[in-house]
């Protein structure tokens, strides 16, 4: 959905969960998704309407939440904390 009509949103796109998706952080082109027992997913969301799975990595436990900082992903596991790069 957009910003720009809060009161009448519509869904401009939409990618399958691999199990319970908790956590999305965005940046530039791309959507980080901490996705339960299927890990993280990195989707291509450059056209909303056609999402692509760029890559994922399937964590020791459930991905729980993701955060971006420089060149790393972290991800917080149900296990542990992992640094994805």
């Amino acid at each position: 959905m957009t910003r720009g009509e809060p009161a009448a949103p519509k869904v401009r796109g939409s990618f399958p969960s691999g199990d319970f998706s908790s956590c999305v952080v965005l940046s530039g082109g791309s959507a980080y998704v901490a996705d339960g027992n299927a890990g993280v997913m990195k989707i291509a969301i450059g056209d909303p309407a056609a999402p692509k799975l760029e890559a994922s990595f399937d964590t020791p436990g459930q991905a729980l939440a993701v955060a971006l900082g420089g060149p790393l992903v972290a991800v917080a596991d149900s296990n542990s904390l992992l640094f994805l790069k």
